[in-house]
């Protein structure tokens, strides 16, 4: 049943900035879960249009199954000695436990952001890093299930979109291009609901301790009943997307402008060492702009969702967009 006053984005958005700005401590966690990529649409959106302009191009995704097949046949007509071959194995070993501790330090930084800000909303207690730490550890391999099924998804949806959209250049017919706009529309479709379904089963995981396969059923019941409100929060959050995007870009044209201007007046330049060193600080401090703009952001928009997906699964939330509509229409379910 839908409260009559129902939690606004703008309150979610309230509560998000104050857990970033209270608790400082929790930055290296946004940091290191955003090499898991933002909770929403954005992952999905940015491999849409790269699956339609690289299969525009004829290349990439598309063209994956012959660069695997051309990369096998390749690494199996080689013929190096013994010692370069344990070599380039333990290379690829050492990549892979890089690889698998970032991996690591994602998921469970993840499980622990959203552990704080549920637990923080129910019994606004201080905030508990190791206790939360300790709830992604415990929690690593269903979560690790999660987005691993949601990256397996996208990565095949961004294959199918390539190979229909070359083939609708190829082809040039009027059943090619339905087929195109078809894949099209069902991926957009089917993008959506598995980007809000991982953000919900991971809400389930994490904070009401639910099992694998019965968090994901819960996690379908809540985006059916929330499902306008799902597509608001995705839409929001994809605009803010667009705001630090923008906010990137000033930012490298302040912390750059220094390297910039040096190219462009090089031959007045008479300290080389001058120039060179401002434009080492320079894109020192453009680099760690980045990293705490992402941290930041990942923070906020891992705690709007969370913060969002508490309210729904205890009260439910109502849908702007209905609230809006139901001054002029009423509506059966709205009390």
């Amino acid at each position: 049943m839908l409260l009559h006053k129902e939690p606004t984005y703008k309150q979610a958005f309230h509560h998000a900035w104050r857990v970033v700005v209270e608790h400082k401590i929790l930055w290296p966690l946004g940091l290191f879960a955003t090499f898991l990529g933002q909770m929403g649409l954005l992952e999905f959106v940015t491999r849409f249009f790269s699956a339609l302009e690289q299969g525009t191009a004829h290349e990439s995704w598309g063209n994956l199954p012959s660069i695997l097949s051309s990369s096998v046949s390749f690494f199996t007509s080689l013929t190096l000695p013994l010692d370069t071959w344990v070599l380039g194995i333990w290379m690829w070993v050492i990549l892979f436990g890089i690889f698998a501790l970032f991996l690591f330090l994602a998921l469970v930084s993840q499980a622990a952001l959203v552990y704080i800000t549920g637990h923080k909303l129910r019994s606004k207690t201080v905030v508990d890093v190791g206790r939360a730490w300790q709830s992604g550890i415990n929690h690593f391999w269903r979560l690790f299930a999660v987005h691993l099924f949601r990256k397996s998804v996208i990565i095949l949806l961004t294959i199918l979109i390539s190979r229909a959209t070359i083939h609708a250049l190829l082809q040039t017919s009027s059943v090619s291009s339905l087929s195109l706009v078809i894949i099209l529309c069902v991926s957009v479709v089917l993008g959506f609901i598995l980007s809000c379904l991982s953000i919900y089963t991971v809400g389930y995981i994490v904070i009401e301790e639910y099992k694998l396969w019965e968090a994901l059923k819960n996690a379908w019941i809540l985006f059916k009943n929330h499902l306008l409100v799902s597509f608001e929060v995705g839409f929001v959050i994809l605009m803010a997307n667009i705001l630090v995007a923008v906010l990137a870009v000033v930012g490298g044209g302040v912390f750059l402008s220094p390297l910039l201007l040096g190219v462009l007046f090089s031959e007045t330049i008479t300290n080389g060492y001058l120039w060179f060193f401002m434009g080492i600080s320079g894109i020192f401090c453009f680099a760690a702009y980045l990293v705490a703009l992402g941290s930041f952001f990942t923070l906020i928009t891992t705690s709007v969702w969370t913060y969002l997906f508490s309210k729904m699964h205890s009260h439910g939330v109502e849908s702007r967009i209905v609230h809006h509509l139901s001054w002029f229409i009423p509506f059966r379910n709205k009390k």
